[in-house]
């Protein structure tokens, strides 16, 4: 276990500690958790995220693709209870003149979250608190002095950080000044998905993200499908019970969902997916599109990461040149390649004739469009594939 001060750091896995496990539970509070894993997991298509670990060490778990681990604990409140407030979080009692004050709440979900963060203290990049409600004015003043505070010493000149150390110290000495400052700074309360009682709404905002990132010309009915496949998916890793030593790969495996099991529930290529990475989401939400018109149009399935390559190339040019690239100038360009395709539908139009025409549009315009790069052939085949998957793919043969 990692601790603060001179002593060595060691940094510890998820795997390597055994975590409690509450085995199969239902309701809708369970329900709610795994709907809120649910739509974390669409952050594995911004390649910042590795893994989401479901019911391991916490509600869920994100690993970073840098090994970092972002904990998140889920807490319903109902707005007539009002926002979060400290002693409730963190089950301190109230404050009183007595020069030593009585102890916390062994059960406070603060302990929990502190708990998980120490054994994992070298390794956590953020301890969220998912909620469907806000914290009260006090709670965010604690926080907003810990974000101006430079040290422990310097946050224990609050009185309510203070009454928490004083008061949580009887019942967990691990809790310091310096402990719960370090703990603070990594602590983050986020808005949950939707509220517990309208688990409905909230797979229909998880299927329009899905709606967003993937562009799938499908049925909302699909899409719901498709969001009811993801949150069984987490509901059935949050059951499993797993015990150490396991091996890393399989508790991951087990416990997690990553990129692949995703973009099979999403349809999406992984070929695909991987051509379109380095060029950023705005791509990879056409990627399912493209695949599929590929497929229908019978093209063989080795070609299509070119293909997602090539029309991705066509963005990331487009991107770079927004500040000299004039509208006029992009609807030309467009209106030549519209042409272009036009002429597919005509006898020869073969993808061997769009290639060549691209050559030919690329000689043109290179030298008028004050591009960097020029415009060549692939930027132009790429536009071309852009704007035939978006009329539906039916020009191309």
């Amino acid at each position: 276990m990692p601790r603060s001060g001179n002593a060595a750091v060691v940094t510890v896995k998820l795997h390597e500690l055994q975590a409690e496990q509450v085995g199969a539970q239902t309701g809708d509070l369970y329900e709610y958790q795994y709907h809120q894993a649910a739509n974390a997991t669409l952050l594995l298509l911004d390649g910042n995220v590795h893994s989401v670990y479901c019911e391991w060490h916490d509600d869920f778990v994100l690993e970073t693709v840098k090994s970092d681990y972002e904990f998140h604990q889920v807490k319903t409140r109902t707005k007539k209870r009002g926002p979060w407030r400290l002693s409730e979080f963190f089950g301190t009692p109230r404050r009183t003149k007595a020069k030593r004050q009585n102890p916390a709440d062994k059960t406070s979900f603060f302990l929990k979250m502190f708990q998980t963060w120490r054994q994992f203290e070298s390794s956590t990049k953020k301890c969220v608190l998912l909620t469907d409600n806000v914290l009260d004015q006090d709670f965010q003043a604690l926080l907003d002095h810990i974000g101006a505070s430079s040290d422990a010493t310097q946050a224990a000149s609050d009185a309510n950080f203070k009454h928490i150390v004083d008061t949580v110290n009887q019942i967990c000495a691990d809790l310091t000044n310096v402990t719960l400052f370090n703990f603070l700074r990594v602590f983050r309360w986020e808005p949950a998905l939707g509220n517990v009682e309208d688990l409905q709404a909230c797979r229909a905002m998880i299927a329009d993200r899905m709606m967003e990132v993937s562009e799938v010309d499908v049925l909302h009915s699909e899409t719901r499908q498709m969001t009811l496949a993801l949150v069984a998916t987490v509901r059935k890793k949050s059951h499993h019970t797993a015990k150490t030593p396991i091996d890393d790969d399989v508790l991951r495996s087990t416990k997690a969902v990553a990129l692949p099991e995703l973009l099979n529930l999403l349809s999406l290529s992984p070929d695909g997916y991987r051509a379109l990475k380095q060029t950023g989401r705005h791509a990879v939400r056409t990627l399912s599109r493209l695949h599929r018109w590929c497929q229908t149009l019978g093209w063989p399935e080795q070609v299509i990461p070119n293909v997602c390559a090539l029309k991705a190339g066509w963005h990331v040019w487009l991107h770079a040149n927004r500040l000299v690239l004039t509208q006029l100038d992009e609807l030309v360009l467009r209106t030549a390649v519209q042409q272009m395709l036009v002429g597919q539908n005509r006898p020869g139009g073969t993808l061997e004739n769009l290639i060549a025409q691209a050559k030919l549009l690329s000689e043109k315009y290179s030298s008028s469009l004050a591009t960097t790069p020029r415009v060549t052939p692939e930027i132009i085949v790429g536009l071309a594939f852009d704007m035939a998957v978006n009329a539906q793919g039916g020009s191309i043969q």
